[in-house]
């Protein structure tokens, strides 16, 4: 993937400047497993592109808790480039590598222009787990400790 040099995350050669070896050993890791569709990863965030050419291969059904409706795909661009840290298809000639080549990717999108609406975040996640996410991830934050979102994640199992 004639981008892949540049992600010292998976492999560091110094290629950026930085330590030599200071990576996740993604490369060895791939000798043993690229992943595995089995395994689905939620990603509550923007949504998900359905054309990435890195990430269509990977991406299965999700919902979108912004617009309210079956087509997660993203609008602001972060869930997708979160997608693809975690899940980009590896060795297809194309932009970059995920850390789990074949890991099935599920888009919720809980994002909007305006932020990510606690309801969204609290409905995203009951979906996730009630969908078979096994694990989920939210590159979000913020300051509340919203109830809902509290009882979304203790019911979830997440």
């Amino acid at each position: 993937d004639p981008d892949f040099s540049q992600q010292w995350h998976l492999k560091n050669t110094g290629q950026t400047g930085g330590a030599t070896g200071a990576d996740v050993k993604a490369t060895f890791a791939w000798d043993r497993t690229t992943g595995s569709s089995a395994i689905k990863i939620a990603i509550l965030d923007t949504g998900v592109s359905k054309t990435h050419a890195d990430l269509v291969a990977n991406r299965i059904a999700g919902y979108d808790y912004i617009d309210n409706d079956g087509d997660p795909d993203d609008t602001e661009g972060h869930g997708t480039h979160v997608a693809g840290i975690i899940a980009a298809e590896g060795n297809n000639g194309a932009s970059t590598t995920g850390l789990m080549w074949r890991a099935a990717v599920m888009p919720v999108r809980v994002c909007g222009g305006s932020g990510c609406p606690d309801s969204a975040i609290a409905s995203g996640l009951q979906y996730a787990a009630d969908n078979g996410a096994k694990v989920i991830n939210m590159s979000l934050g913020g300051t509340t400790d919203d109830p809902a979102v509290k009882a979304a994640v203790v019911s979830s199992g997440a």
